[in-house]
């Protein structure tokens, strides 16, 4: 087949035939000579806009001979097309424009707006300047460059651009023209859309051989008809159809005009005999029809077949494959299936497309690696067609993958029963689908368009004999005509659901029926403000919300005197449905045991609530669970500002300030739960509410200006309240000159909550304006007050009703585990409430688009702006199960719409996500769990913790860490003035979980929101970062809902560009010749220098380069050609370099093998890497065992080596052959032999030339296995850069490396692992640590800062270097020089720093999207290093080295690390842990390093190591293992050391004391030396030791009416947190000390609250003077408690 370029072709061919007719254009006709002046003269003025290879030229023209002619002219200037239908929608256009990165767009003037807006710039191509009438081109596409981006809309809804390389799509017309003999006089019908990829073979194909292009006329392709008459008009010999669109022509009359036709193509869908018979008919026998099949991901086509006119029923198969195409049917395991046996189709070849522009995570998904090719960086596409091979060698086309269903467990292929459904007389087309069923299920619907009519009983009939009963759809619905994408294909999203028929059938609006709905549809009306309302509207769908749903309970039950609950209002969202809430139960409906009346199919709960009655004051008032809640966590941090509520009011300025005073008062004699404080007895709260007037409200006046009010309002923020002694509210005037005064109210929570702030603010407002109007207020009579609703809930809310609700909310939350954000700093043993604030505006038009998407899925806004909020958070923690809450008003009932108080419950809404699911998707998934969530809104949350998560984690919130609450207006009052919003965010120090967020929308349409965020553990340009990336979300959510969750885009265009180019852009032109000929340089230009040195002997250059010689020449006559692998096991010394020299010298790689290693694994060594040839010593000879190997021993065989030729064997130079494999053991327990190239190795080498070796100090040393490769540079640099390599004994000891190493000493520079400079920190001096070397590399495994501090205090002067590497990527990826002491503060583990030269690094997602700064991902390193794969392990080379989607060149991929790192904001990545090095730990996410990093950090712990251990039949644990700063001495109390700095999950349950850290023969940790770990925490009985634990126990006894072990856990057994605070006030009562309730929390065993109590004891008997230690002591009580209390005084 001929491969030229197409653009070539062409010009060959108008030079052939110039005068020959090239384009028909109606009556107008254009020759070659023609075509061939215009497309060089327009390629002409292209290039001097800036076309040229591999730029993209956008072309938007609709067919015609400017579109002929513009495709050809950008491919003469060397550029790529991507091609852009110019009757799409103008946004869908302006977004392909963007998507595609083009500058430039050649389009009419009609289409400016939308290039425009897309940052591009038109060009008119019919106003381009004469550019000269030569013919000829300047600038050549080579094969690898792009021809053009195509788009194509693929499943996500998002649309891709396809790369395709001149090389595809010349083999694919090549193919076309030769096959089937186009030449001069063919005419080919050009009527594809040129937005798709078949359009490009139309119009090249007859290019290339002489033919004709005849263009359709407009709109043809949508007219059957036309096109018809076009196929007779112009005598066209070949069209490409698709099968829809060919069973629409069949139905048309005129064939018998096309007698020219010749050749028929179909493609685009699966082909059917019965069609191709009814052509035959039509357009007689001599046409021949082909079927083909081509992804455009792959130049268009990759199959053909010839119809069988013998055939006529059955699917046409898809054929064969076009010459230079590989296809592989594969399994789910990437192993080819038998014939017959259907699997997925993989393409190869020349003809698979670059990827997709801009989607490196879908070119990764989509274009994979070729294990079985030979040639390194082939790939495969994954088409996602299911395929199999038939008998006669041709492939059978089966459906596409995600298009099989399950229907009752049976796995089906709609494209099976469309075929059966084809076969029927009155059957012309046949699209099958699934749709969902009530029960949850799927069922099969068929679309049909028929001849004639027919039932759908007669086709399950006819289908019933074809096919199983699970095949046969439930449902068939007739069309005129299938709904077509512009390509012709059916457009299988745009066809009608059942439920849609169903719908169709029924009116828009239906007036209501009855008076019931009538008065419905009137409440609707008014609450919503809409004119009219029908029967079958819904109220969310109408814009209403949860909070209004509140208020519409409150109406109706006005409205009709019935009893309405909030929860079934939830169940019933229609107006027909909420009519027959308030109606009667029908005649016949049984009511269900759960309480519920079944309406229609809707169950709806009962409404037995009793009406809220007024109370008397004169008893005792029960608490509601809202204030209850508080008084806890008050109590648990007592005097917290993190329950300050806010409230802002502007007032005019001329209000004086007596007059605010006075209305704050009226407002406290209005309203008790202002002038309310709470105080304990016996561990419970009570309410006293004081009289009004009993206490003027605080009022400050300041006279300020502007810049001041941050400052005040920071001040008012950080007081907190005492709930005891109250005031629990205060107020602050802010006289502002020239503007309305500001008043700022500070409440505690307990009083009041967002509601209530609406009600004060419009009765002070109201106030303020009478005093000073001098007028009486007009406000509104309160017939009850907040204590009336907190009795009546203490009476409602019983013990049968709570467990009701919590049975819901056990399997609703069932598995939740906390959301682990990606922090800036770690998470403190207790959690900091401290906190700030981001503002950030979504824009008007954003937001109406989100709105108009929630309604159109029936979901409020806060239910689409918590789904977009789920995935911001998913997105960053990798975690799609996540929890959020929300406050809820709690105002189920109508006599509390206008009480003050504090009503708020929080609720946990589970965002079950997955980053598969659309968008929209999502949104009905989170709708419906919202609904579900509110339904359930009233079990006090409280309530909800104890009984799920009892036993507090201190260092996070309950059950959810993020929350998400809609400000609706007119339900909360806080700031509406945006330079009062701006005041309050800068001063704003709460976080009241680790991250909120909060919206509200603007008059203007906007939403304003600001994210709360812990400072403790975020960074505030973090959380700018997280705000930032929600911006884009909402963006892309509005324009795409139908995008998977997981590709909706985070990162701006910059961002982007930051992290994938400008940190990536380490090209550095080195010395590119090979280690070997560096060597080989300086033995000839210094040879007495010298090159080792091996204690007392040394080894010049010349000499250790003839040695090397020799050796290679011997090597010749046993290997068996370039690239053969030879091990190598000799003992550290001379012999081993002059081998490894020898090895490259004889055109070979090396094979490094370790002395020590056992026979079994040398085999399984020289098995894996195809190892033939050993060099070796008589004393390791009998190591190998493998048969055949050619053994070459160094001292048995040194006499014959001897006369070999002292000078180098001719040798082949290609920088990519073989340098090296190297065993890394992996995780997999078999070792991998990873193959560095030449070219891999020469980059690293000349980077540690240049930078480490640059100045000659000594050299280096090499005291590590040559057979790991972090001795790489140690042992090469010095030899490429004329320095000598100091050589340590194989039987050095670690305890002797200090003292070697320093007796050698000085060096340029010396590379070595953690554990290595930890063990030289303890052998030298600070003089011999100074003298040793001025630069030192650190490598191999995490460089901590307690590490990096014990060296400092040894050489402070010294450069240190931490690199970081895989084996895979040859040596060292990325290096970070370590600041200077007193330069900053340092981590507990050093950043691993940024890119070598020539290499780059991604952090990317599971999808290999890059991730935003900070977040966590794992680590991908490409570039020049990237090694060739693993030795003989093609399937774990496919898996860990991917095609890298970010390269410019083809071929080239990525190594995936499988380390978790994330990148600082400076562009250095930091090392978090390996991803399969990850732990849970009782449902919390670990990272061991964290916790090694803070044992370590303890000044009398020298190392420390921390591993998972899983006990028979237990539960996994924590293990430390730690080295003592002195030898010989006890671990000090390490649980005492982490518990104020851990989670108390995350510290270990044991603690083993280690001489040394036992590490492998490359410095690394060895785990599996490590021993079991010290005896862990049983649930063996302790019993309570000494009075003071006993006295404890005995008040657990009295509490939780068991007997309590020392180590018994207080929740364990029986304890939450009301028994906490009664626990609390019974040690408090019993010892007379303070006790926070927290202290439970911390400590929650009788053994550890026993040694508070005597801590605390301790401490104040300390602080006793002496008479007051005698007054003390006479003043002991006679009980059982003297004896507790005097021990403690003794």
């Amino acid at each position: 087949m001929n491969a030229e370029l197409l653009p070539e072709r062409f010009a060959e061919q108008a030079f052939r035939t110039p005068h020959a007719v090239a384009v028909v254009d109606g009556d107008r006709a254009v020759t070659y000579e023609e075509l061939d002046c215009a497309s060089a003269r327009m390629a002409r003025c292209l290039r001097g806009l800036g076309a040229g290879p591999e730029t993209l030229v956008g072309v938007s023209l609709p067919r015609g001979l400017d579109l002929v002619v513009t495709l050809l002219s950008v491919w003469r200037a060397g550029a790529g097309y991507v091609p852009l239908d110019p009757a799409q929608p103008s946004a869908r256009l302006s977004d392909l424009i963007r998507d595609s990165g083009v500058d430039l767009v050649l389009a009419a003037p009609e289409l400016d707006v939308a290039v425009r807006q897309a940052g591009a710039r038109r060009v008119d191509p019919r106003e381009l300047p004469e550019a000269g009438d030569a013919p000829g081109d300047g600038v050549a596409a080579g094969p690898d460059n792009v021809a053009y981006a195509i788009f194509t809309s693929g499943s996500t809804g998002r649309p891709k651009a396809v790369v395709v390389t001149h090389a595809g799509i010349a083999r694919r017309v090549g193919w076309t023209v030769e096959r089937h003999g186009l030449g001069p006089g063919e005419r080919v019908l050009q009527k594809t859309t040129v937005g798709f990829d078949a359009a490009g073979w139309e119009i090249f194909a007859p290019l290339v051989c002489g033919g004709t292009v005849v263009l359709a006329p407009a709109g043809a392709e949508h007219d059957p008809a036309a096109l018809l008459r076009a196929v007779g008009d112009f005598g066209v010999t070949v069209l490409q159809v698709v099968p829809s669109v060919l069973r629409l022509l069949v139905a048309e009359d005129g064939w018998e005009c096309c007698d020219a036709l010749r050749l028929l193509f179909s493609a685009g869908e699966p082909l059917h005999s019965e069609l191709v018979a009814r052509v035959r008919e039509k357009a007689g026998e001599g046409v021949e029809v082909w079927n083909t099949y081509g992804p455009t991901e792959c130049s268009i086509d990759v199959t053909a077949q010839q119809a069988d006119p013998s055939v006529t029923t059955g699917a046409v198969p898809i054929g064969r494959p076009l010459p230079g195409t590989k296809l592989l049917v594969l399994d789910a395991n990437g192993a080819p299936v038998p014939l017959g046996v259907p699997g997925e189709l993989y393409v190869g070849g020349p003809q698979v497309a670059r990827g997709y522009a801009g989607r490196p995570d879908l070119t990764a998904d989509r274009f994979v690696p070729d294990p079985y090719a030979t040639e390194p960086g082939a790939r495969l596409y994954r088409t996602g067609d299911q395929v199999r091979w038939r008998a006669d060698h041709t492939l059978e086309y089966r459906g596409r993958l995600d298009d099989q269903v399950k229907v009752n467990g049976v796995r089906i292929e709609p494209g099976e029963i469309e075929a059966a459904l084809a076969a029927h007389p009155s059957v012309t087309g046949a699209v099958v689908t699934a749709y969902p069923a009530e029960d949850g299920g799927k069922r099969l619907a068929a679309h049909l368009t028929v001849s004639a009519a027919v039932d759908g009983a007669e086709l399950r009939v006819f289908l019933a004999e074809r096919l199983p009963d699970s095949h046969v759809p439930s449902f068939f619905h007739t069309l005129d005509a299938f709904p077509q994408l512009p390509n012709g294909k059916v457009d299988r999203a745009a066809l009608p659901s059942p439920e849609e028929i169903a719908a169709a059938r029924q009116p828009e609006y239906t007036v209501p029926r009855d008076a019931a709905e009538e008065m419905v549809a009137g409440v609707w009306a008014e609450l919503l403000r809409k004119e009219r309302v029908g029967a079958f509207d819904d109220f969310f769908a109408l814009g209403g919300t949860s909070l209004q749903l509140t208020r519409l309970a409150a109406r109706l039950r006005a409205a009709s005197s019935e009893k309405v609950s909030l929860r079934g209002l939830f169940a019933a969202t229609t107006v027909e449905a909420q009519a027959k809430l308030l109606a009667a139960p029908p005649p016949g409906t049984q009511p269900d045991p759960t309480g519920t009346t079944v309406v229609g199919a809707q169950p709806v709960p009962a409404d037995d609530e009793p009406d809220i009655l007024p109370v008397p004051r004169s008893g005792e008032l029960p608490l509601s669970s809202g204030q209850r809640r508080l008084w806890f966590l008050d109590r648990m941090h007592p005097g917290s500002p993190e329950w300050v509520a806010p409230l802002f009011l502007r007032l005019p300025a001329e209000l004086a300030p007596e007059a605010v005073g006075r209305a704050l008062d009226v407002l406290a004699a209005r309203h008790e739960p202002l002038r309310t404080r709470y105080v304990a007895e016996g561990g419970e709260p009570r309410q006293v509410i004081d009289d009004p007037g009993a206490a003027r409200v605080e009022l400050r006046v300041e006279e300020a200006g502007r810049a001041e009010v941050p400052a005040l309002f920071g001040e008012q923020f950080a007081r907190g309240f005492d709930l005891a002694e109250g005031p629990l509210w205060r107020a602050l005037l802010v006289r502002l000159a020239g503007e309305d005064h500001l008043l700022m109210l500070t409440l505690h929570h307990i009083t009041c909550d967002g509601w209530s702030t609406v009600a004060l603010d419009r009765e002070l407002r109201e106030l303020c304006a009478a005093y000073q109007d001098g007028r009486e207020p007009e406000l509104p009579a309160l017939a009850m007050q907040y204590a009336d609703y907190g009795a009546w809930q203490h009476a409602w809310l019983t013990e049968e009703v709570v467990e009701g609700e919590l049975t819901h909310w056990r399997t609703a939350l069932d598995g939740i585990g906390p959301l682990d954000l990606p922090a800036d700093r770690p998470r403190p043993a207790v959690r900091d409430p401290r906190g700030a604030m981001v503002p950030f505006r979504v824009p008007a038009g954003t937001a109406a688009g989100l709105d108009e998407l929630g309604r159109a899925h029936g979901a409020t806004p806060f239910m689409t702006l918590l789904t977009a909020y789920a995935t911001l958070l998913a997105r960053y923690s990798g975690q799609w199960d996540v929890p959020v809450g929300t406050p809820v008003a709690g105002r189920t009932r109508p006599e509390t719409e206008n009480m003050v108080g504090f009503f708020l419950n929080s609720l946990v809404v589970r965002c079950a996500l997955s980053a598969e699911l659309t968008f929209t998707e999502a949104l009905r998934r989170v709708r419906d769990t919202a609904r579900t969530a509110f339904v359930h809104q009233e079990l006090p949350f409280e309530r909800l913790v104890d009984e799920l998560q009892p036993e507090r984690d201190l260092s996070r919130t309950p059950l959810y860490q993020a929350a998400f609450d809609l400000h609706s207006e007119g339900v909360t009052s806080v700031v509406t003035d945006d330079s009062d919003l701006a005041a309050f965010t800068e001063v704003w120090q709460v976080a009241k979980t680790d991250l909120s967020l909060f919206m509200r929308q603007t008059p203007e349409g906007a939403l304003d929101g600001v994210l709360e965020y812990a400072t403790s553990l975020f960074e505030r340009a973090t959380a700018e970062r997280m705000a930032g990336h929600f911006l884009t979300l909402l963006d892309r959510v509005a324009q795409h809902p139908g995008t998977p969750l997981g590709e909706l885009e985070l990162l701006g265009d910059d961002e982007r560009r930051l992290l994938v180019d400008e940190w990536n852009d380490t090209a550095y032109e080195h010395d590119e010749r090979t280690v070997v000929e560096r060597f080989e340089e300086q033995a000839r230009t210094a040879p007495e220098r010298t090159a080792l040195a091996f204690g007392a002997r040394t080894v010049p250059y010349g000499e250790l380069n003839t040695v090397a010689n020799r050796l290679a020449h011997q090597l010749r006559t046993l290997c068996d050609g370039a690239e053969s692998r030879v091990a190598v096991l000799l003992d550290r010394g001379p012999d081993l370099v002059t081998a490894l020299l020898a090895v490259w010298k004889a055109d070979s790689a090396y094979v490094p093998v370790d002395p020590s290693y056992p026979a079994e694994r040398i085999a399984a060594m020289c098995e894996a890497a195809g190892v033939r040839v050993v060099v070796t010593s008589s004393a390791y000879e009998q190591r190998f065992t493998v048969p055949g190997l050619r053994v070459l021993r160094v001292d048995a065989d040194a006499a014959e080596i001897a006369v070999r030729p002292a000078d180098a064997p001719a040798r082949t130079r290609d920088l990519d052959r073989l340098a090296y494999t190297v065993f890394t053991s992996g995780s997999t327990g078999t070792p991998k032999g990873v193959e560095v190239t030449h070219r891999g190795l020469t980059n690293h080498v000349a980077w540690a030339a240049r930078e480490l070796a640059g100045r000659d100090y000594g050299g280096a040393a090499l005291f590590s296995s040559v057979a790991f490769d972090l001795v790489v540079p140690n042992l090469w640099a010095p030899l490429v850069t004329g320095q000598r390599l100091v050589l340590l004994p194989q039987d050095t000891d670690t305890s002797e490396l200090g003292k070697r190493l320093a007796e050698a000493a000085p060096f340029s520079f010396l590379k070595l692992t953690p554990g290595h400079l930890d063990i030289l920190a303890h052998q030298l001096s600070p003089a011999q640590a100074g003298a040793l070397t001025p630069v030192m590399v650190v490598a191999g495994e995490p460089f901590t800062r307690d590490t990096l501090a014990r060296w400092r205090e040894l050489a402070p002067d010294m450069t240190l270097i931490n690199e970081y590497g895989p084996t895979e990527a040859s040596v060292g990826t990325s290096v970070h020089p370590v600041p200077p002491e007193g330069a900053g503060p340092v981590p507990d583990v050093l950043p691993i720093g940024r890119a070598l030269p020539n290499m780059t690094m991604y952090v990317l997602d599971a999808a290999m999207r890059p991730v935003p700064v900070g977040v966590a991902g794992e680590l991908y390193v490409g570039g020049t290093v990237v090694a060739r794969g693993y030795a003989g392990r093609p399937e774990m080379t496919a898996e860990r080295f991917v095609p890298d989607p970010y390269a410019g060149e083809p071929g080239a991929r990525l190594y995936r690390t499988g380390d978790l790192v994330r990148r600082l904001p400076d562009g250095a990545v930091s090392f978090l842990g390996r991803l399969d090095d990850q732990v849970k730990i009782r449902g919390y996410r670990v990272e061991l390093g964290e916790v090694q990093a803070v044992v370590a950090a303890h000044p009398a712990v020298r190392d420390a190591v921390v591993v998972v251990h899983r006990p028979e039949g237990g539960e996994p644990a924590l293990a430390c293992y730690a080295v003592p700063t002195e030898p010989g001495t006890e671990l000090p109390d390490l649980t005492a050391h982490c518990a104020p700095r851990l989670p108390e999950y995350m510290i270990p349950a044991t603690f083993t004391a280690l001489e040394a850290v036992p590490v492998n023969a490359n410095g690394k940790v060895d785990r599996r030396a490590l021993p079991a770990p010290g005896l862990l925490d049983s649930d063996a009985h302790v019993p309570p030791r000494g009075p003071v634990e006993e006295a404890v126990a005995e008040i657990w006894a009295d509490l939780l009416g068991v007997q309590a072990g020392a180590h018994d856990n207080f929740f364990h057994i029986g304890g939450n947190s009301i028994l906490a605070i009664r626990l609390i006030s019974r040690i408090q009562q019993e010892y007379g000390i303070d006790f926070a309730v927290r202290t439970v929390f911390e400590g929650p065993t009788v053994a550890q609250l026993a040694a508070v109590v005597e801590e605390r004891v301790a401490a104040e008997v300390a602080a006793l003077s002496d008479t007051e230690l005698l007054n003390a002591v006479g003043t002991l009580p006679t009980a059982d408690t003297t004896s507790r209390s005097k021990e403690h005084l003794a």
